[in-house]
Order: structure tokens, then sequence, then C-alpha cells
């Protein structure tokens, strides 16, 4: 991070535990090896100084610890496909962990809207509106990526 700061740069950050491939460098969608809840909550408490110690070279922490890459699919801990905002609570916790542990400053990276609406809205048109934009809330300080 100092090395950031000294060129003037900020970072994306992503964390993930499973680079999905097996020892012959194969893609192996069935041999997941993401993090338990009790994994991520302890490690991402042990980033929480880090984070917030290096806030002002982290542009965006984009929503990992789980599935392979860090992309929140092809997961042994969650459901891999989520439809309802049950099936995304345990995901839910993770994304306010992160939030926790930024400064309110920050904001975490969800890789579909889809996402946002299942955990903190009832609709896409109430995801956010000029009003609540910039208050603080999870709602605004939840943006969207797509690196596929």
């Amino acid at each position: 991070m100092q090395k950031i700061r000294s060129k003037g740069m900020k970072c994306i950050l992503r964390f993930a535990y499973d680079k999905d491939t097996d020892e012959d460098g194969d893609r192996d969608y069935n041999d997941f090896e993401d993090a338990s809840p009790a994994t991520w909550e302890t490690h991402l408490a042990q980033l929480k100084p880090y984070l917030q110690a290096n806030a002002d070279v982290i542009y965006v922490v984009q929503a990992g610890f789980l599935g392979v890459w860090g992309e929140w699919y092809y997961t042994e801990n969650f459901v891999s496909n989520p439809k309802t905002p049950e099936q995304h609570a345990l995901r839910k916790q993770v994304v306010d962990a992160m939030l926790d542990a930024l400064p309110a400053d920050r904001q975490v990276a969800l890789r579909t809207p889809m996402f946002k609406r299942m955990m903190y809205a009832e609709s896409y048109a109430d995801t956010l509106t000029i009003a609540t934009a910039h208050n603080g809330t999870p709602k605004a300080r939840l943006c969207s990526f797509n690196d596929c």
C-alpha cells in the first residue's frame, strides 16, 4: 500500500480463497475450497485495521471472499445461485462485515445489481434515489462491477 501511495495511485481490492484449478491446471467446478463463514469473519476482523489505515489508497473493495475467484458463485458454503432474500442472508452478512471494516467513505462493489436488490432493497427502483445516494447507508455505499 505504501508503494501505491507513493505513486499517487489507488487500488481495487478483492479477497478470494479459491482460484478453481486442480493440480493439472484444469478447471474443476465441483471441487470448491472457499472459506466457511467463521473463517471469513475472522479474516475480515483481522483485515479491518489494515483497511482503515490504508483507506486513502483504496478506491473500492470488491465483495470477494466467497466462491471461486471471490466472484460469489461456485461455492460450497453459500447457495451458488441464490434467488430469494433468504438465500442471500449469509452473503449479506459478508457485505455488512465488509462495510463495517471499511471507513464510511469507501464502497463495496457487488458483482451484480441483483445482489444489492436481494440484500438491501425491495426493488431495483428502491436501491437509490437522489435523496439517498450519499447518506452513508449500506445502500448508498454499494456499487457494482462486472469483470466477466
